[in-house]
């Protein structure tokens, strides 16, 4: 053997680099989300099947000798006619808007649609079951799983949630999403 023919082995070089780790984080991240929309969209639906009367039992004041309670039922019987969808909420000042069972306040959009990033602070309001009335009325949206999108003057309802679930409506009567984007309105009966 000639030492001048041999050559020094050579050290192999493998390059690794770490997108796998990358997208499993995105992948989690993912599920985190889905399952948070998907908590937070059951929540609401069992918030809804509740029937919370979100008028007070007893008003102290009642400005010109108005019975809030009998004007907020007066309107609940003209919008929901029954059945339960929604709750009508009254303010001192007068101010009517609906809500659902559980509080939470019922927005419309006053222009456009409410679509991909739209929907990560809004949640439309649905029901599981159909429903057809002067006013207010449940449409098919999803035949597998029986989920019907609420309409009011044929317009969809949300909920706030906020973004990333900051900052939306955390107690009855809430409305911080009322105005938002200029095109989000309280729904007033």
């Amino acid at each position: 053997m000639n030492p001048d023919n041999l050559q020094e082995p050579q050290p192999v070089v493998t390059e690794r680099t770490k997108p796998g780790l990358l997208i499993i984080a995105l992948i989690i991240l993912f599920v985190f989300i889905v399952f948070g929309f998907i908590y937070y969209s059951a929540v609401i639906q069992t918030q809804t099947q509740t029937n919370t009367t979100l008028v007070p039992e007893t008003v102290t004041e009642e400005p010109d000798s108005v019975d809030l309670n009998q004007l907020a039922k007066e309107r609940l019987e003209e919008v929901d006619q029954g059945q339960g969808l929604v709750d009508v909420y009254v303010r001192d000042d007068l101010e009517f808007f609906l809500t659902t069972p559980a509080g939470a306040t019922l927005y419309q959009r006053t222009e456009g649609f409410c679509e991909d990033e739209c929907l990560n602070a809004w949640v439309p309001y649905s029901s599981s079951e159909p429903f057809e009335g002067n006013r207010l009325r449940a449409v098919l949206v999803n035949e597998e799983y029986s989920l019907h999108y609420v309409l009011f003057d044929d317009k969809m309802l949300f909920t706030y949630f906020g973004e990333d679930g900051e900052g939306g409506d955390l107690r009855p009567g809430d409305t911080k999403g009322n105005g938002l984007d200029d095109v989000w309105t309280i729904t007033r009966p």
